[in-house]
């Protein structure tokens, strides 16, 4: 079947994402403009910044393919204070991401889960509650994702790194602390919690054919995933995996197959959130950034201190290893520009990303969140009330509400907000009027029903209280809505 027909389906087969992911020349060229255009016109030519802070490669896990694996005698072993996580946290927040993400070898004893649940009331605090945290720490109980969620990390990463279960066997040991359906449950938790949850595969895996890349990206879909990243397999040394590296795809294969894949699931989930990973810029110095052109709207600057990134190493050859984050920070953002996309610092909610994310969804639109939030694809600009963003998700959604609603904000952000009582606007402190929050250029926003009406019925309190504000959002415009 030729490209063009299949890129003109509504539905793609697994016989269709083979194909697509096999195709070269005229039809790849075809398909990446196709993934692109989809992409503008369901999200917007935003990219989301997210600062990655690797916390610590101490882990219990003994996965085949992973440099910082438990029994690798070679690693050098490291974890982060934190006076440092915090201080890599702020800076990302005086940059202007809209989030961060704590990365960290899986452990799961008590100190470590009340360390890290600490940690992310801290930042959230020092952050005046803007800046998004991103976890991705590996398998937990429900009831630890629950607390981490609490505290105030309303994002997960969890990759599954491949959905055929037999493939996934090969490449971790046997035993209930690598079982692939341990690892499937724990995705599901993250969901009943109510995070945006993310995982991802590795493409070009020992034993892997593009059937099985194919069944990833239907599985990805089934799993209504939030945030996907995924990368080329890239071999480390000092790993199991190391002595099949001959029979492995070259890695210029390994990456072609990669920005198949991002471009194949945006036309699959065209309002999903796709990281332009690290593992692409390993092997193309700029790989992230044709992952950008493609399909891809989410990167992830390592704002790790220098001392440490080093150690922290998955794969052979892995880049920026002795940039600093102030320079790498500068370096993307040129890089990024140079596609003709805008890094968006900050982004409003970073429970709220995904644009029409109720509507666009086939397996909700019918619900009464669906119709409710059905964006108009509209700029908001209304100076004289207060914005807010609401998570769209179904699940756990007044939950979400509860903890998602925040004030728009542009340029420099500085800590502390007092309400202006000219205007009703919020003002930031040492501000001037061109940095009060210009929302046309600040969002296109998933809620535009009922926000002069919370305008008009609001109390006359500040409205720099959200759960004051979006109490009456509630009560007006969700008014009958079952939980």
């Amino acid at each position: 079947m030729e490209g063009k027909t299949i890129l003109g389906k509504q539905e793609l087969s697994k016989t269709d994402l083979v194909a697509l992911l096999d195709c070269r020349d005229t039809t790849e060229a075809e398909l990446f403009r196709h993934s692109r255009q989809l992409r503008d016109a369901t999200i917007g030519n935003g990219v989301h910044m997210r600062g990655l802070i690797e916390i610590s490669n101490v882990c219990i896990k003994d996965c085949l393919y992973c440099g910082i694996r438990k029994s690798n005698s070679q690693a050098q072993r490291y974890e982060l204070n934190d006076e440092e996580i915090v201080e890599a946290a702020i800076f990302a927040y005086r940059n202007h991401y809209g989030s961060v993400v704590l990365q960290g070898g899986e452990r799961h004893d008590p100190a470590f889960i009340l360390r890290i649940e600490r940690l992310v009331r801290e930042i959230k605090h020092l952050s005046n509650q803007r800046l998004g945290i991103t976890l991705s720490l590996g398998e937990q109980t429900e009831d630890t994702y629950r607390r981490w969620f609490d505290a105030g990390a309303h994002r997960y990463l969890l990759r599954i790194e491949t959905s055929n279960e037999s493939l996934y066997r090969k490449i971790h040991p046997a035993g209930q602390l690598h079982d692939f359906h341990t690892r499937l449950e724990c995705i599901r938790s993250l969901q009943r919690c109510g995070y945006q949850t993310g995982t991802g595969v590795m493409i070009g895996l020992p034993f892997q054919t593009t059937g099985d890349l194919a069944d990833d990206l239907l599985f990805l879909k089934s799993m209504d995933i939030d945030m996907v990243g995924m990368g080329p397999y890239l071999e480390h040394r000092d790993t199991p995996l190391w002595r099949y590296r001959e029979a492995l795809p070259s890695q210029q294969e390994r990456l072609r197959l990669g920005l198949h894949m991002v471009s194949c699931l945006r036309l699959l989930m065209p309002d999903i959130n796709i990281a332009a990973t690290t593992a692409l810029q390993a092997i193309d110095p700029e790989g992230r950034e044709k992952a950008l052109e493609i399909g891809a709207n989410v990167i992830m600057p390592n704002i790790t201190p220098l001392g440490n990134r080093g150690n922290y190493r998955l794969y052979e050859n892995k880049p920026g290893m002795d940039e600093g984050a102030e320079e790498s920070t500068r370096r993307l953002m040129e890089s990024v520009k140079q596609t003709g996309y805008v890094g968006r610092f900050p982004t409003l909610s970073e429970q709220s990303e995904k644009i029409g994310q109720a509507a666009g969804n086939k397996e909700r639109k019918g619900s009464k969140a669906a119709k409710i939030t059905k964006p108009p694809n509209t700029v908001i600009n209304t100076p004289d009330t207060r914005l807010m963003v609401i998570n769209t998700r179904s699940r756990n959604f007044f939950r979400k509400m509860f903890t998602s609603v925040e004030s728009v904000y542009h340029h420099k952000p500085p800590p502390i907000t007092t309400p202006d009582k000219t205007n009703n606007s919020i003002r930031y402190e040492g501000s001037s009027p061109k940095t009060e929050a210009p929302a046309k250029t600040a969002i296109k926003t998933t809620i535009a029903t009922g926000l002069e009406t919370v305008r008009k019925k609001r109390v006359r309190k500040s409205p720099s209280n959200p759960f004051l504000v979006t109490r009456f959002f509630i009560r007006i415009c969700f008014k009958g809505l079952s939980k």
